[in-house]
């Protein structure tokens, strides 16, 4: 249930057991949801391409969750809301039979987990047969354009086209050095709204104290549906750069250190612990991994505030030479087994690529590395 189109058509995958595709509720002759959890709920879903079985257990009642904050949408700080229906269990995925059927597909992919990936599903779950309904937020926080500059401001709401812009709200609160926060909500009427192809996007001038730091609350509807904290980074201490300053003033090694790792050698290599300060004067906890000891391990492992966890590999070329993008993926379902091996698989595991080149330089490389950010 997203607020926009989906930007890329995947292909049908099928093979002997397995069937992936993506349809539109008008392909399944399904007016809205509500039309597709009762066609659900009769056992039996009609696509363009067959019918898919979604049997009931045992006394002819399906089993339902509906968790309203759910944990993906908190660590972005949105809302999202996950209606989850149960079938009954059926015999389990035979593996590692399914996953080489797979690779024998008319597409080749590694395994069902890739396939899921592909299909944008993340991380596939032991349990019996479930449809989840993923309602994202109407209205957000636009983290890439809003920002404060001195003692202004601009905040900028990106929301679903079409949605009732007299039903959009903006909380605040300002936290100023030595005076007591302050709070308000800005109407619907003190946003300036303008069209774009995709979205509606409205924006919202804040004057605060120098140095502030301000959270704003986009609310619709009587809903908060996302929150962000903004502040100044030309005034904004952090502890952590002051120190490291300490021993570089102003980042020039730093800077230098990104420049130089353009080809191969030991300024290549140095692009790795680069990347470390950087995340540690963020306020991640990195580990620097990949030494003459460890040469098959990913260059960096960082564990965020909340424990979570992120895999790192670093480049000074494309994204996808020398088979970079499929060596993170691998390292990152190492990781994920590890976890799942020591009952920890709860935390979130996010595989990242670094490269000294620019965003234009790796344009073409983009949409296969977004696909492996589940």
């Amino acid at each position: 249930m997203s607020t926009a189109p989906p930007t890329v058509e995947l292909e049908y995958f099928e093979s002997s057991h397995v069937r992936a595709g993506q349809h539109s509720l008008k392909e399944l002759g399904c007016p809205d949801i509500r039309t597709l959890i009762n066609q659900l709920a009769e056992g039996t879903l009609n696509t363009p391409n067959g019918p898919l079985l979604f049997m009931p257990p045992p006394g002819g009642h399906y089993g339902a969750a509906f968790t309203p904050l759910h944990p993906d949408g908190l660590t972005t700080q949105t809302r999202i809301n996950v209606l989850t229906i149960m079938a009954h269990q059926t015999e389990a995925i035979r593996q590692p039979e399914i996953d080489w059927e797979i690779k024998a597909g008319p597409r080749p992919y590694d395994g069902l987990q890739e396939l899921a990936t592909e299909f944008s599903l993340g991380p596939l779950d032991r349990r019996p047969p479930y449809v989840e309904f993923i309602a994202f937020n109407v209205v957000v926080i636009d983290t890439a354009t809003s920002k404060v500059s001195g003692t202004s401001a601009d905040v900028e709401i990106r929301a679903a086209k079409g949605i009732d812009r007299q039903r959009v709200r903006l909380g605040y609160r300002v936290y100023a050095r030595e005076t007591p926060p302050t709070r308000g909500v800005a109407a619907a009427d003190a946003i300036n709204w303008v069209d774009d192809a995709a979205f509606d996007r409205g924006r919202l001038n804040i004057q605060i104290p120098l140095a502030a730091r301000l959270n704003c609350t986009v609310i619709y509807d009587g809903i908060a549906q996302s929150h962000y904290w903004l502040s100044d980074p030309n005034t904004m201490p952090n502890p952590r750069r002051a120190a490291y300053e300490a021993f570089d003033p102003r980042l020039e090694q730093l800077t230098a250190t990104i420049v130089n790792a353009q080809g191969r050698g030991e300024e290549a290599r140095d692009l790795e612990s680069a990347v470390a300060w950087l995340l540690w004067m963020l306020g991640f906890s990195p580990a620097h991994l990949n030494t003459r000891r460890m040469r098959e391990s990913s260059d960096l492992i960082v564990a965020t505030p909340l424990g979570h966890l992120a895999i790192i590999e670093c480049t000074t070329g494309l994204l996808k030479a020398e088979n970079k993008l499929a060596t993170l993926h691998e390292r990152t379902e190492a990781v994920r087994r590890s976890l799942a091996d020591s009952n920890i698989a709860h935390l979130h595991l996010l595989p990242v690529i670094v490269t000294s080149k620019t965003r234009a330089e790796i344009t073409p490389d983009l949409e296969g590395a977004e696909k492996l950010a589940f």
